[in-house]
């Protein structure tokens, strides 16, 4: 899967949108949208701490049922109380009735908000559900190769806007957008890499988001293949793009059956080679890739975030950067 646009998928992205079919991009300039039309930054997200008790303005409960439906998740309101995967609803009327459970919801909650946001935008570039969903996945390709360069020339505190926004996203972008939302909330946050290198080449990448109750410190979560360790026991995984919130016990399983769900339904996935395949193809599953705490990646987000909340909207509106899309 394409986490960051490395190389690799750089180039496999460029050879896709130089063959796209000339009816995809005959008379297609991008639009662009100037600081005249930026949202107010930085905008107040969405109270996980009030949304997710079913407090109005979060979103339609209509809304919150489908989210709850295609994750698998029960019907039940009953509040559960331990770190289970995709168990309860995403709203409640009374307050969760342990620290367990109150880290559930919270998780919950974060990627709900990056679900709706990510859903209006054009959604994901290494997703195709057919010929007939190539032209927004073009679409897809274009805006995230934007914003990747976007990042690049801006910095990391360009993520925060982004996060907000969500033009676009992969597997990279949706988890770096939990982990703003989270930081910006008050509650742990930080990245989980899966990856596996061969030499000089990197085979496969996978990015999730990780949240964590006040006790616990990410930074000592020790590498793994499969979450067997005790450190581990008391964080949950948001995974927006795989559509998961869960223990890490029950992370593989979990993503094992989404690639399933995803292939009866026809879905395709690009990896990292550029070629789209089937979800089950062992190319773009996690399987005993080793998984670990990404240190550098959770330092920037938590540096731009800082730099948000000192004035980064003022710089960014000074400097008119451009957002496509």
């Amino acid at each position: 899967m394409i986490g960051v646009l490395n190389p690799a998928a750089m180039r496999a992205a460029t050879a896709l949108l130089t063959r796209a079919p000339k009816a995809l991009t005959a008379n297609k300039a991008p639009a662009q949208v100037t600081n005249r039309s930026l949202p107010d930054l930085p905008r107040p997200l969405p109270s996980v701490l009030s949304q997710r008790h079913g407090t109005p303005g979060f979103g339609r409960q209509d809304t919150m049922t489908r989210i709850n439906n295609r994750t698998g998740l029960a019907a039940t309101s009953a509040p559960r109380t331990g770190p289970a995967c995709n168990a309860e609803p995403l709203l409640h009327d009374a307050a969760p009735a342990s620290p367990a459970a109150e880290l559930l919801h919270t998780a919950r909650a974060l990627y709900a908000e990056v679900v709706l946001a990510y859903e209006a935008g054009k959604k994901s570039g290494n997703k195709s559900a057919g010929t007939a969903d190539e032209a927004r996945r073009y679409d897809a390709l274009q805006q995230l190769a934007n914003m990747q360069a976007q990042a690049r020339e801006q910095g990391p505190s360009m993520w925060v806007y982004l996060s907000e926004a969500i033009p676009a996203g992969n597997c990279d972008e949706l988890a770096k957008s939990v982990v703003v939302r989270a930081l910006q909330q008050g509650v742990d946050s930080g990245l989980l890499y899966l990856g596996d290198r061969r030499g000089e080449q990197t085979v496969f990448d996978h990015v999730a988001a990780l949240v964590a109750p006040d006790h616990v410190t990410l930074e000592q979560l020790p590498a793994t293949l499969t979450f067997d360790e005790s450190a581990w026991q008391n964080v949950l995984i948001v995974d927006p793009w795989a559509e998961l919130v869960c223990a890490p016990s029950e992370y593989i399983t979990r993503y094992a059956d989404t690639m399933d769900a995803w292939d009866a339904q026809g879905m395709q996935l690009m990896n990292l080679r550029g070629d789209l395949v089937r979800p089950t193809d062992p190319s773009v599953n996690i399987g005993n890739h080793e998984k670990t705490f990404d240190r550098a990646g959770t330092a920037e987000l938590k540096a731009a975030v800082k730099d948000h909340r000192n004035g980064w909207r003022s710089r960014f509106i000074e400097k008119q950067w451009k957002i496509g899309s």
